[in-house]
């Protein structure tokens, strides 16, 4: 469908600026097809990680700080202070999945 899209806006460029409704609609069908792309991936992601181990140890202070640098400039971007804590908590699971699931939790509160 995406490929349709392009497709279109390659061949009718003039067609898409001169109707604003059509214009309005393609916009929108390509905004829903980069929606579902996106959720396609996350859960091919999800699939895959089901194979991974979920009894390590994992440190969820150490994993916070990580997180916080990798979501500093985001932090900045929205004026959001994040307080991290220094206290060690551990917890048995794996490292790859909470920190997908830390990171998802903690940029959509920072939006």
């Amino acid at each position: 469908m995406q490929a349709q899209l392009e497709l279109y806006e390659r061949e009718r460029p003039l067609k898409l600026e001169c109707n604003h409704s059509l214009k309005k609609t393609h916009g929108l069908m390509k905004e829903q097809v980069y929606k579902i792309n996106e959720l396609l991936k996350v859960l091919l992601d999800i699939s895959a990680l089901k194979s991974l181990p979920t009894s390590d140890v994992v440190d969820l202070a150490a994993l916070i700080d990580e997180l916080y640098c990798d979501l500093v400039d985001l932090t900045e971007e929205k004026q959001v202070a994040l307080e991290i804590p220094t206290k060690s908590c551990e917890v048995l699971g794996n490292d790859t999945l909470a920190y997908r699931m830390l990171f998802y939790v903690i940029e959509n509160a920072i939006k």
